[in-house]
């Protein structure tokens, strides 16, 4: 209607103004009468017909004055915290448990009838292994006999790193960790990443806060480290003051460690000093031998993200005697093998879990081996999975979902009156470079590994695999295709130097996805998903790398204040401009997820068919990678209180 009385106001105008009299205008044609328009459709359909949950809902309570009540307060009210699990989330753990299941039916096949299939046999065996509790209780400590021998043998430094050499050769972190990483400041190419580790607790603070809380996790963590040598065949007085040795060292450890808000600094993280710089930084430790014995003698491009934490530990290696590194790996090598031991190491394992995050009961041997087995050997098991819950045409109606809300992203951004044009262009062609990767890689791994009946050395074998899998990336080109989450997976990242966004099968599970959801349901969920990833991107850690190559500033980074509270970053490639003080990374994110999401709904009533839902039939469930946090009082979420 505007634009009509727009056009026609210069005629009006013109007439205004005229003093000569108006001209009589023709009669019009007589118009035919139109025919008449059909009645519309009218089809009758429920909350769970096209895909939404109204048990979640809480009717008695009224949206425009509550909505997150409104919309999950039903779910709240019923929903009860399992047991075996320190939080529960309707979307993310409900899907979890579905998925699980379906990985439980996967695996008793595999196990109990794998038939000629050597994928099927490799899973079952694996699986298999770990279900074998028989085997676990009879073999005992025994499986830690080869390592712990070698601790015996520490005199010297030098000894020492060998002992750390083999503990790392099967991911045992004593002291630091080390793996492949693009490099900084050039995102095509791999380098070593030398990383802070050697700690038994979560985090530096619990060794060095004054909170009570941390004072008595302590206590309570030097009691069970004390319990675990105690299993071990220790007496109780030499296994307390084992204990003390543990404590002082990684306390030790803990001082020269970088903070989390440090750690989210990508400046502060890359410090490429290569091989001669990490061996002027702690001559304690015998680097080219190490080196060597993992099979790669010729890695010398390494980044170190704390150089200082290097200094810290060769002085920690002069001034420690050898007594108390043997106590200190001893530990190292019971805390990181305690799941394939007996059940009084498990039992006394899940005793510090409990007190750490007020989980109840310890989950079923069956979900702990689901778990073991993904970690081991995930993209074998996926195939199975894929083939059940995301076959037929669900990889592309999903990529044609995300690629349709990254375009209304697009959009988004001319609305932005706070965003100059340069930073909209760069913006934009970052936009156009992302790369996105959607429910299982195009090429799965092989996991070139014995697998054997002795749940001990399966996962054994699987991390000195991983490991080198790891390292003989180094001075190779970034392999783009590659996934660093299995297919089964809840969640979901966004990867900055390589700028892309993985979406694996495990999430795209109702309530984000289904093939029988209605358009603009999946856009709602899956656009909450994806404008999440989206924004991480621009974020802090994402917005300086510009088409995943060399890193470059989309805005000015003067003034900008250090995060505070941020999660750690565990050695990854960061760059970025630094978030506002107290707002922890996933945060920064979800916004995005809540705007993304309402766009893409709006777009996808215009723009998709109905039919590009349809494919599917059946339905079911730091460091880099961020997928969407689970965030009290913005997702349905419920949390376990410690009453400890």
């Amino acid at each position: 209607m505007q634009r009509v009385l727009y056009l026609a106001l210069p005629g009006l105008l013109a007439v205004g103004c005229s003093t000569a009299p108006a001209p009589t205008p023709p009669e019009p044609p007589a118009a035919e009468t139109p025919p008449e328009a059909p009645a519309p459709k009218v089809e009758a359909v429920s909350l769970a017909s096209v895909g939404l949950d109204g048990d979640a809902l809480d009717r008695k309570t009224d949206p425009c004055q509550d909505f997150y009540q409104f919309a999950c307060g039903g779910w709240i009210e019923k929903t009860e915290i399992p047991s075996d699990r320190p939080r529960w989330v309707r979307s993310f753990s409900e899907i979890h448990k579905r998925n699980e299941a379906d990985l439980k039916d996967i695996l008793d096949q595999a196990w109990k009838a794998p038939g000629d299939d050597p994928v099927k046999q490799r899973l079952g065996k694996f699986y298999g292994a770990c279900m074998d509790e028989a085997a676990v209780e009879k073999a005992g400590t025994k499986p830690l006999k080869a390592l712990m021998d070698k601790v015996a043998k520490v005199k010297n430094a030098a000894t020492l790193s060998q002992v750390v050499t083999e503990l790392h050769r099967h991911k045992i972190w004593a002291l630091f960790d080390l793996e492949a990483v693009q490099d900084f400041k050039d995102a095509t190419s791999m380098i070593a990443f030398i990383d802070q580790n050697g700690l038994g607790l979560p985090d530096r603070d619990y060794y060095l806060s004054e909170d009570k809380d941390k004072a008595e996790i302590r206590a309570a963590y030097q009691t069970h480290v004390a319990d675990m040598f105690k299993l071990y065949g220790m007496k109780a007085a030499a296994a307390a003051a084992a204990a003390k040795d543990v404590l002082r060292i990684e306390t030790a450890l803990a001082k020269v460690s970088k903070t989390r808000v440090e750690r989210r600094d990508p400046v502060g993280l890359y410090n490429k000093i290569d091989r001669e710089g990490v061996k002027k930084a702690a001559p304690g430790f015998t680097w080219d031998a190490y080196f060597a014995a993992l099979g790669h003698p010729d890695i010398t491009a390494i980044n170190v993200t704390a150089p200082k934490f290097l200094e810290g530990m060769n002085t920690l290696i002069g001034n420690e005697k050898p007594a108390a590194w043997k106590n200190y790996l001893s530990w190292q090598i019971l805390h990181a093998a305690a799941e394939t031991l007996p059940k009084a190491f498990v039992d006394e394992n899940f005793k510090l879990t409990q007190r750490l995050t007020g989980q109840k009961a310890q989950r079923d041997r069956w979900k702990r081996c689901v778990e073991a087995t993904d970690h081991a050997l995930g993209e074998l098991l996926a195939q199975a999975f894929v083939e059940l819950r995301f076959g037929g045409d669900s990889k592309a109606a999903a990529e044609s979902y995300v690629q349709q809300i990254s375009e209304a992203f697009d959009r988004g951004l001319d609305g932005l009156s706070w965003m100059d044009d340069t930073t909209r262009a760069r913006a934009r062609e970052k936009l156009k470079a992302f790369a996105y990767l959607i429910g299982y890689p195009g090429k799965w791994k092989n996991y070139d590994f014995e697998v054997g009946d002795a749940y001990a050395a399966n996962m054994a074998a699987a991390a000195a695999w991983e490991l080198n899998d790891q390292l003989d990336k180094i001075g190779k080109p970034v392999d783009r295709g590659e996934w660093e989450m299995t297919p089964p997976t809840v969640n979901a990242y966004y990867h900055p130097l390589k700028n892309q966004m993985v979406f694996p099968a495990g999430i795209l599970q109702p309530p984000f996805y289904s093939v029988s959801a209605a358009v603009p349901v999946n856009l709602g969920a899956m656009g909450m998903v994806v404008g999440h990833e989206l924004t991480h991107g621009f974020d802090d850690q994402g917005q300086p790398v510009r088409q995943g190559r060399q890193p470059q500033q989309l805005v000015d980074r003067r003034g900008a204040a250090p995060l505070q509270g941020a999660d750690p970053v565990r050695g990854r490639p960061v760059r970025g401009v630094r978030a506002g003080a107290g707002q922890p990374p996933e945060r920064q994110a979800d916004p995005g997820r809540e705007h993304r999401g309402h766009g893409r709904r709006q777009a996808g009533f215009q723009r998709l068919p109905r039919d590009a839902s349809q494919g599917r039939r059946g339905e079911g469930g730091g460091r880099l990678h961020r997928g969407p946090a689970v965030l009290p009082g913005q997702r349905p979420d419920l949390v376990r209180q410690d009453d400890g």
